[in-house]
């Protein structure tokens, strides 16, 4: 049950009860689990509540999703973006791409952005042999990601999927497309 590890994790992390660490969330455990995107929370015929991860559903079942959202508030930085492991985001106004790298990631739309600038700022500190022309454009793109974060005008993230297993929660505001397959004969 989901009260169960709200409890096992408050102690864990040094609260005192749960209601201290719901303090810390600003929301309840459950209503914090109902947010991430690859959990499902379910009612118990008792009443109480139990989580699962979502399982993938198979190949044959997956369509192709492009979801897209307009970054106009700061909240919209603090939304959960699952990015499946074959996804694509893409942020045409500065034309950055984060390319799909096997891997599930989990983690805020702010935290996505961050650690693409930190593993910019990685590679420039670890790879010799660049050009400075390159090194300056590398910089240029750190700083426009981090104006983005800034939030100094909105920007679009779009999330190119080609197993529709991304999420965007909340999704208020997320436009989901199916792209037109073209099928040769």
């Amino acid at each position: 049950p989901t009260e169960a590890i709200g409890m096992m994790i408050a102690n864990e992390l040094g609260y005192e009860d749960t209601g201290e660490f719901e303090d810390a969330l600003k929301t309840s455990w459950e209503d914090f689990l109902a947010a991430l995107p690859h959990l499902e929370v379910q009612s118990r015929e008792d009443g109480s509540k139990q989580f699962r991860i979502k399982p993938e559903p198979p190949a044959s079942e997956r369509t192709p999703t492009i979801m897209t959202l307009k970054v106009c508030e700061r909240q919209d930085l603090w939304r959960v973006c699952l990015k499946s492991p074959n996804s694509i985001v893409s942020i045409p106004e500065i034309e950055f791409e984060i390319g799909a790298d096997r891997k599930r990631h989990i983690d805020s739309i702010y935290n996505h952005v961050a650690a693409a600038m930190f593993n910019l700022d990685i590679h420039l500190a670890n790879v010799s042999g660049l050009s400075d022309g390159d090194r300056e454009k590398i910089s240029t793109t750190v700083a426009a990601l981090g104006d983005l974060l800034d939030l100094k005008e909105p920007w679009t993230w779009i999330v190119n999927d080609p197993d529709g297993m991304s999420e965007i929660k909340p999704n208020d505001g997320v436009q989901v497309t199916v792209p037109i397959s073209l099928s040769l004969p």
